[in-house]
């Protein structure tokens, strides 16, 4: 998911008009907190990943179980995984 293809394509105007309206609305958002960050050249670096992890990690500091994880994760970015992908991602 967060490989340099897949990044590339949805920024790219056409890539994102290919994303039905709901996920092309809150691509923005998963943008903005996962995937942008000040210098260009870290995005090859695995910037993203390290992003996610601590955004997966904070919540489950904040006492949320996989489940709940997957939960957050389909409400605010239309993420949808499975718990133990969560699991075997924070491993």
């Amino acid at each position: 998911m967060l490989k340099g293809a897949t990044i590339e394509s949805l920024y790219s105007d056409e890539g994102l008009s290919k994303v039905d309206g709901t996920t092309g609305d809150r691509f923005p958002d998963f943008a903005a907190n996962i995937l942008d960050c000040e210098d260009e050249e870290q995005l090859p670096t695995g910037y993203s990943e390290r992003q996610l992890v601590r955004y997966l990690v904070e919540l489950r500091t904040e006492g949320l179980d996989p489940d709940d994880i997957v939960e957050v994760l389909g409400d605010e970015y239309m993420l949808y995984v499975c718990p133990d992908d969560v699991l075997s991602f924070l491993d």
